[in-house]
Parts: C-alpha cells; sequence; structure tokens
C-alpha cells in the first residue's frame, strides 16, 4: 500500500494516503479513488475515508464519497465498490454497503445494504485482506 503523510487540520489525528488507483468505469470515464486513513496519536481511534473523482474539461467532479470510523474497502473493481463497517461496540454484526458504476448517473451509487456476523480487522486497515471472522 501506499503511505503518505498529509497535512492534516488536527494535529492529533494525522492523515495518511493508503492508496491511490485509476480506474475506467466506462471508456471514457477515468476515476481517481483516493484512500486516506486518521489515526489518534495515542491509537484511541481511527476513520478511513474513500473517495472518487473524474475530470473532465479542467473540471473535478465528484463521483463517490464514503467515510467513517472502521471503514473497510472489501472490493474495488472498475464498476464495484463494497465497503463494510465494524460493528458499534456491543454489536454481533458489520454493516455493509456495495455501490455500482451508474453510465446514467456518472458516479457510483448505492445498490445494496446488509450486515453480517462481526469481524476483526487491524487498526487503520483500509483493505478487507487484513480482516478475520471473529468468534462468536
Amino acid at each position: 500500500l501506499l503511505h503518505h503523510q498529509i497535512h492534516s487540520r488536527n494535529r492529533w489525528f494525522p492523515l495518511t494516503l493508503t492508496f491511490d488507483k485509476t480506474v475506467s468505469p466506462a471508456s471514457n470515464i477515468a476515476v481517481r479513488i483516493l484512500g486516506i486513513t486518521e489515526e489518534h496519536l495515542t491509537g484511541s481511534g481511527w476513520r478511513n475515508h474513500i473517495a472518487g473523482f473524474t475530470c473532465a474539461a479542467g473540471v473535478l467532479g465528484k463521483v463517490f464519497d464514503r467515510g467513517a470510523l472502521s471503514l473497510i474497502l472489501e472490493t474495488f473493481t472498475e464498476n464495484e465498490i463494497t465497503v463494510s463497517m465494524l460493528p458499534n461496540y456491543g454489536k454481533n454484526t458489520a454493516k455493509w454497503w456495495r455501490y455500482k458504476w451508474s453510465r446514467e448517473a456518472q458516479r457510483y451509487q448505492l445498490e445494496r445494504v446488509w450486515t453480517t456476523p462481526r469481524r476483526v480487522c487491524k487498526p487503520t486497515t483500509v483493505m478487507a485482506g487484513q480482516c478475520y471472522e471473529a468468534a462468536p
């Protein structure tokens, strides 16, 4: 993964660029997807943000934007982005969201929301490969 420090407005939550990838959901469209992690300096919390941008005729457009505490990028293809979020304290389920590229809207749109048994991930995990199923 790509890791670059980014200037943060809050010195207690430095920002790190964790991934930067360009995809083409349509033949004439390039989307740049960025993953940014904010982790508290004392290790008491972290937040991930995933955003997608296009540029056409010099105009920047946002086509995807999702951020949350413990947000995990589960799958990412040119036409689909699936994210999940670890459960809140005391909950035994994780929530998932699947977004699909819409040719009509020219952006990623929510297609499905569901829940699964909880999972455990390393702090600051953005990619799903670092998660494992939690014991019941």
